[in-house]
């Protein structure tokens, strides 16, 4: 019976660990880092999509959202592209006299290009640097 036990719990693990790996799948802005780096106001300005680390996925969409005088602001996109309405809510920040704010890409839909599934992935956040 304990080995039975052992058994189902073994696989158990093998099948949760086999599952966590697959769904690894992680949005990002070229040259930065996710959670970590402060971009340049005028280096944001220049970015134009929102790229995943694994080729066989597409951004089918996300939530932009960002945090200025106590107000949330979450603008949806229905691609991989940063908008000029994105960039221009940031710009206008500019004459608030903010110094950085930290921007959010929540609710990141991806499609499989294997068996086009569509799945939701983590979020990613930056600072940007006005």
């Amino acid at each position: 019976m304990k080995k039975l036990l052992l058994t189902l719990m073994v696989l158990t693990i093998t099948i949760f660990a086999n599952g966590q790996d697959k769904n690894k799948v992680q949005a990002m802005i070229p040259g930065y880092e996710p959670n970590v780096d402060t971009i340049e106001l005028a280096d944001f300005l220049k970015i134009s999509d929102l790229v995943l680390n694994d080729n066989g996925y597409s951004i089918l969409g996300f939530d932009f959202t960002f945090t200025h005088d106590g107000y949330e602001t979450t603008l949806r996109c229905h691609s991989s592209k940063l908008t000029e309405n994105i960039k221009d809510s940031i710009i206008k920040l500019k004459e608030k006299d903010i110094k950085i704010i930290k921007i959010y890409f929540e609710h990141i839909v991806v499609k499989s290009k294997d068996d086009g599934k569509n799945i939701v992935i983590g979020p990613i956040f930056y600072r940007i640097k006005i």
